[in-house]
C-alpha cells in the first residue's frame, strides 16, 4: 500500500530524524534480532509496559538491601556488642575494615559482571549472596566471623544489590528517569528508616538478635531471589523495546502511536508479536540526513546546555569515563554525602543527649524525619526530570552544609530554652532540632535521587553498571570513614563541635566543585561508516 494509505491506518506520521537519533539508534544486523520473553509478553498484551514492572521490582530490590545498610544494621549493633562481650570502638574498628573492603571490591566485581552478565542473573547471585551474609551474621561467635558478616552485608546488600537496582531502572526510563528515581526513593527512605527497622527491633526483643538474621537471610534466599529472576530484566532493546515505552519504528521509518497501530501496519493482529520482533531499518536518503543532523546537534551541545539533562547520552567507555573531571566531581560529593550523613546518624543519639533533650523528643524526631526523607526524594525526583542534575547537587551540598554547621548549636539553644521558658524546657533546643534533621534529609534526598541519574544522563547506559558501582564504591567508602572520624574527633576533644564544624567544609567545598566542574560532560563524535 501507499505510505499515504499506512499513515492513514495508524494515526502515525513520518518523524524528523532529529528526534530518531535517540529513540531509534541503527544498529548492526547480529543486535537487531530480539529475544521473546514470556513474562514481557504477558504485560504487553494486557497494554502494560513493561518499564513499570521494573520499577515496582527494582524498588523492592533496593528496600531488600536493608540487612546491608546502616540505619538497620545499627539496631542490632548493642545487642551483638553485648552478647559476643566487644566494646563499642572494637565493634565500630570492624564495621570500619569491612565497609572500607566492601567498597574496594565493588567496582572489580558487581559493576562488571551487571554489564557483562545482565541484571537478571546478577540480582539471583546476590540476594542468594546477602541471604548467606545474613546466616553468617546469626553464626558469628568471634571477632573474625563478625569481620566476615559485616564485609558480605554491606558488599551484598548495601553495594551490590542496590547497584543492580538502581541500574535496572535506569535501563528501562529515561526521559522520565528522575521522576521514577524519586517514587521509588521515597519508598525506600519510608521502609528503611521505619518499617524494617521496627520489624528487627521488635523480633530482637522477641525471639533474639540470631533468629532475626536468620528470618532475613530465609526472605532473600525465598523470596528477593526468585522474585528478582522472575522479573528483572537487561535493556528494553534486547526485546524490541525502547526506553520509557516508545514504540520502535517500522520498516519503512514510520512513528507508529502504539502496539496496535504497528500491526495494522504489518498486517498482522498478532500485536505483541510483531512489537517484540521489530527490526529497525531506514532509508539511505534518510540516513544522510540523520547523520548530519546528529552532527549538528552535536556541535550546539559543545557549546551550548539546555539544561534538561533529558536527552540520551552517547555512551562513554569505562576507561574515558574514568578520565572525565565531572564524574569525579560527582563521585566525591557523593563521598562526602556518605561520610557525613553516616556520621550524623551514627552519632545522633548522642549529640541529642548532650543537647539535653528528652527521649520522647529523640523518639519521635524520627518519624518526622523519615516523613522529611519522602517528601525531599518525591521533590527531587520530579525536578531531576526538569533541571540538570548538578543543581540538585549542588543544593543537596549546600543544605547538608548548613545542617552541620548548626548542629553544634543545638545545646546552646536548649540551655537557653530552658533559662528564658522554665514551663516548657527544651523548646528552642527541639525547634532547631527538627529544623537542622529536616536540612540533613532533604539534602540528603536530593543527592542521592541525583547520584541515581546523573550517571546514566551524562555517560550513557551501555557501561553503566561498572561506572555506577564505582561511583557508589566512593559512597561506601565515606560511610565507613565518617562515625570513626568523629568518634575519634569526640575522644580528643570531650565534645562533637569541631568534627560537625569541620563536617560542614567538605560538603562546602564540593558544592563549589560541582558548581564549576558539574556541567554535562561532551566529547568529539568518532563516525563509524559503514
Amino acid at each position: 500500500p501507499a505510505p499515504s494509505f499506512i499513515e492513514a491506518m495508524c494515526g502515525a506520521r513520518i518523524s524528523s530524524f532529529a528526534s530518531l537519533a535517540d529513540k531509534a539508534p541503527l544498529q548492526s544486523e547480529k543486535s537487531r534480532e530480539t529475544n521473546f520473553d514470556i513474562m514481557i509478553e504477558y504485560f504487553q498484551r494486557a497494554g502494560i509496559y513493561y518499564g513499570y514492572v521494573v520499577l515496582f521490582a527494582a524498588t523492592v530490590g533496593k528496600i531488600f538491601t536493608s540487612p546491608g545498610q546502616s540505619p538497620c544494621i545499627g539496631v542490632a549493633i548493642s545487642p551483638i556488642r553485648e552478647s559476643l562481650g566487644f566494646s563499642r570502638s572494637y565493634v565500630a574498628l570492624l564495621y570500619l575494615v569491612a565497609t572500607a573492603c566492601s567498597a574496594l571490591s565493588l567496582p572489580f566485581t558487581t559493576g562488571w559482571a551487571i554489564d557483562k552478565w545482565g541484571t537478571r542473573k546478577m540480582v539471583g547471585v546476590i540476594s542468594i549472596g546477602l541471604g548467606a551474609a545474613c546466616f553468617v551474621v546469626s553464626a558469628a561467635t568471634s571477632s573474625i566471623q563478625l569481620l566476615l558478616a559485616f564485609y558480605m552485608l554491606r558488599f551484598f546488600g548495601q553495594g551490590s544489590l542496590m547497584n543492580v537496582s538502581v541500574t535496572q531502572i535506569n535501563l528501562w526510563w529515561v526521559e522520565r528517569r528522575g521522576t521514577m528515581m524519586g517514587g521509588a526513593g521515597a519508598c525506600v527512605s519510608l521502609m528503611m528508616l521505619a518499617g524494617v527497622p521496627a520489624f528487627m527491633d521488635h523480633n530482637i526483643e522477641t525471639v533474639g538478635w540470631r533468629v532475626t538474621y536468620q528470618y532475613m537471610g530465609c526472605l532473600c534466599i525465598f523470596f528477593m531471589a526468585p522474585f528478582g529472576l522472575a522479573f528483572y530484566r537487561f535493556k528494553p532493546e534486547k526485546y524490541g523495546m525502547l526506553p520509557d515505552g516508545h514504540i520502535p519504528p517500522t520498516d519503512d521509518g514510520i512513528i507508529c502511536s502504539s502496539a496496535l497501530d504497528r500491526a495494522v501496519c504489518y498486517g498482522s493482529k498478532d500485536v505483541s508479536s510483531n512489537a517484540t520482533k521489530t527490526i529497525y531499518a531506514l532509508p539511505s536518503a534518510l540516513l544522510e540526513r540523520k547523520v548530519q543532523e546528529e552532527d549538528q546537534d552535536h556541535e550546539e551541545a559543545n557549546t551550548e546546555d539546555d539544561g534538561t539533562g533529558l536527552q540520551t547520552t552517547e555512551d562513554w567507555d569505562v576507561k574515558e569515563t574514568l578520565h572525565n573531571p565531572t564524574f569525579w566531581v560527582f563521585a566525591i560529593s557523593q563521598l562526602s554525602t556518605a561520610l557525613t550523613g553516616t556520621a550524623f546518624w551514627f552519632h545522633l543519639k548522642e549529640v541529642l543527649e548532650e543537647a539535653g533533650l528528652s527521649i520522647e523528643t529523640r523518639k519521635a524526631m524520627y518519624p518526622f524525619l523519615a516523613v522529611s526523607s519522602v517528601l525531599g526524594r518525591i521533590v527531587s525526583g520530579s525536578m531531576a526530570d526538569r533541571v540538570e542534575a548538578r543543581w540538585l547537587v549542588f543544593g543537596g551540598l549546600l543544605t547538608a552544609c548548613t545542617a552541620l554547621s548548626l548542629v553544634p548549636y543545638m545545646g546552646y539553644a536548649s540551655a537557653a530554652s530552658d533559662m528564658a521558658v522554665s514551663s516548657h524546657p527544651g523548646g528552642g533546643g527541639k525547634l532547631l532540632v527538627f529544623f537542622v534533621g529536616m536540612l540533613q534529609t532533604t539534602g540528603g534526598a536530593f543527592q542521592m535521587t541525583a547520584g541515581n541519574v546523573v550517571y546514566a544522563n551524562s555517560f550513557g547506559r551501555k557501561n553503566l553498571g561498572t561506572i555506577q558501582t564505582v561511583a557508589s564504591s566512593c559512597g561506601v567508602l565515606g560511610s565507613a570513614f565518617g562515625p570513626f572520624i568523629w568518634g575519634v574527633i569526640r575522644d580528643l576533644t570531650g565534645s562533637y563541635t569541631l568534627a560537625f564544624r569541620l563536617g560542614a567544609v567538605l560538603p562546602a567545598l564540593c558544592a563549589v566543585g560541582v558548581l564549576v566542574r558539574g556541567k554535562r560532560p561532551c566529547r568529539r563524535r568518532v563516525r563509524r561508516m559503514r
